[in-house]
């Protein structure tokens, strides 16, 4: 497959209280054109942070991001190129919806912002609406609908301008169990109806496996192991990977138990150090690299190997 999304060395750090954040700490990763990319990792991981950044709404410190081989922080930050190709569902759709337009309304902004569909906005509305599945909404406001509906206009919305690449930033974890598979299936359809890309962040591992292609797994701002999802379901290479997959069937709480607490190291070694149930004096010394062990398959440890860590 080739490639939509390049990101090349890219970091992302904060000040705050005096101290450096790193919220992107000098990630490489590809986005291949059509796939499901689930990025996974705790709260405070840098997930969200990254998507941002891949969809212009934050600035990176150092790096590239690469789109269709051009470099993202090359544009201006509203240049509507960018907009109409990289599209973003966020994980709250009430406030990513205007509560005093009406659903029509909320639609064909970005149609008229962007001169599409001229004199013909309504029609594209109402395609746009029968595409989510909700046909009858068209003068409804925000607050009228339910959870679930609500996310259905923000799909809708973020459909508009026909995007290639489309991020999906927590999108159902502020919906019931039962809104969520609906949604999940509804996301899963036009990825496959529209052909997108998806750069799909969640810390569900339940969903993720469920819709990914493949599965990046994040921590204190760095991947940590990158597969696709039927191989890192059934093998787990990093210590922290594992405990993410111990998590989701309460099979192991010794390794739950370390997932619990932030504590990245303070020595420029593994991040994971002081938490890692196989780390060596290694570890502490030297950051380890993002390596591939099989085909497709990358570890960012010292001692994982193709049987296992």
């Amino acid at each position: 497959m080739s490639i939509l999304i390049q990101i090349k060395n890219l970091k992302k750090h904060f000040q705050k209280n005096g101290l450096l954040i790193k919220a992107v700490d000098d990630i490489d990763l590809n986005i291949f054109k059509g796939e499901i990319l689930a990025l996974v990792g705790e709260s405070g991981s840098g997930k969200s942070t990254l998507g941002k950044m891949i969809a212009r709404l934050i600035e990176s410190t150092f790096g590239e991001i690469l789109y269709d081989q051009k470099d993202v922080f090359s544009y201006k930050k509203n240049d509507l190129f960018l907009r109409k190709e990289i599209q973003i569902i966020f994980q709250d759709p009430f406030s990513s919806l205007n509560p005093k337009m009406r659903i029509s309304e909320i639609l064909q902004e970005p149609l008229k912002i962007h001169k599409l569909f001229k004199n013909e906005e309504q029609k594209k509305v109402e395609d746009l609406l029968k595409m989510v599945s909700l046909p009858n909404v068209f003068n409804h406001y925000p607050h009228e609908l339910s959870g679930g509906q609500k996310q259905r206009v923000a799909i809708a919305k973020a459909l508009s301008l026909n995007p290639k690449f489309l991020i999906c930033d927590e999108p159902i974890s502020s919906l019931d169990i039962s809104t969520q598979a609906q949604i999940m299936a509804l996301l899963k359809e036009l990825q496959t109806r529209l052909k997108l890309t998806y750069l799909f962040i969640s810390h569900d591992l339940k969903m993720v496996k469920y819709i990914a292609d493949r599965i990046a797994i994040m921590y204190l701002g760095q991947i940590v192991e990158i597969a696709p999802k039927h191989i890192l379901s059934k093998k787990q290479l990093h210590p922290y990977t594992k405990i993410l997959f111990a998590s989701i069937f309460k099979i192991n709480e010794k390794m739950q138990e370390l997932a619990l607490e932030e504590k990245p190291c303070e020595k420029p070694g593994c991040v994971f150090y002081s938490k890692c149930p196989i780390a060596k004096e290694l570890c502490i010394k030297k950051e380890p690299k993002l390596r591939e062990i099989k085909e497709g398959h990358l570890v960012k440890c010292h001692f994982a190997t193709s049987s296992g860590s």
